[in-house]
């Protein structure tokens, strides 16, 4: 009697699994089973709970408790029932991974553009503009100081300005102008991450300013220096030569 009890449910389960929303899946559960990292994870669950479960549960009929008998065939049925019931998991993270399911769309050019922003040290990826060392210093005012001071040195968060030398001694001071060896990647760590309360705001001729007066400041460049794609990969950092380059290639 309680195996035809189990079967029963079973069968009543896979009913409703089979006017469930996802159709068709469960007249083959096995054929939802596509690649997928989720799907793979709620198989491993449910075969988990499928042992688990059958040695801990009893089944209750008619005032007799029935156990796990020494072969195990009772224990069946019930991981049967559990691992039907987690079947819709199974089938909802393969059809969120299927393609075809209309979830997402490829990704075009434009959407491409919008985070292909890294500038190299060689000034590759730079784009279009210019900025001077006067229209930095309002900028700066406006967007930096707060964090960083008035004149790049006072904080209180990092200090940009001075070092210079200070990184042979015991108290090594790393600013712009003291460790970064390659003035581009300024330009690539203000576009991606300034200001810290509006990342990615920035318009291009505000960066190319915003490097122009840090790089004033920091004695590098002359107070009359306009910077664009052209000059900014010629500018010469003090610490050009200080850090030691990886043999190793390139992997992509």
């Amino acid at each position: 009697m309680p195996d035809r009890l189990l079967k029963k449910c079973a069968s009543g389960v896979l009913a409703l699994l089979r006017d469930s929303p996802y159709g068709s899946e469960y007249v083959s559960p096995l054929r939802s089973l596509r690649p997928c990292w989720k799907a793979s994870l709620n198989s491993l669950w449910a075969i988990w709970l499928s042992v688990i479960i059958p040695n801990a549960v009893r089944v209750q009929y008619d005032g007799h408790v029935y156990q796990r008998t020494a072969n195990g065939l009772r224990s069946v049925p019930i991981g049967l029932v559990m691992l039907v019931l987690l079947i819709p998991s199974v089938g909802s993270s393969a059809e969120m991974a299927d393609p075809g399911s209309g979830a997402g769309h490829p990704a075009s050019e434009s959407d491409m553009a919008a985070w292909n922003i890294d500038v190299s040290p060689n000034g590759q990826g730079l784009p279009s503009g210019q900025g001077t060392v006067k229209q930095g210093a309002e900028l700066y005012a406006m967007k930096c100081a707060a964090c960083h001071g008035p004149t790049g040195k006072e904080g209180p968060n990092d200090v940009l300005v001075g070092g210079q030398g200070s990184l042979r001694t015991t108290k090594p001071l790393k600013t712009i102008g003291s460790y970064w060896p390659y003035a581009t990647t300024l330009y690539d760590y203000l576009r991606r991450a300034m200001p810290f309360t509006a990342p990615q705001s920035l318009k291009v001729d505000e960066i190319y300013a915003l490097v122009a007066w840090l790089l004033h400041q920091n004695q590098i460049i002359a107070e009359d220096a306009i910077l664009d794609a052209h000059s900014l990969p010629k500018v010469e950092m003090p610490n050009r030569n200080g850090f030691i380059l990886d043999p190793r290639p390139d992997v992509h």
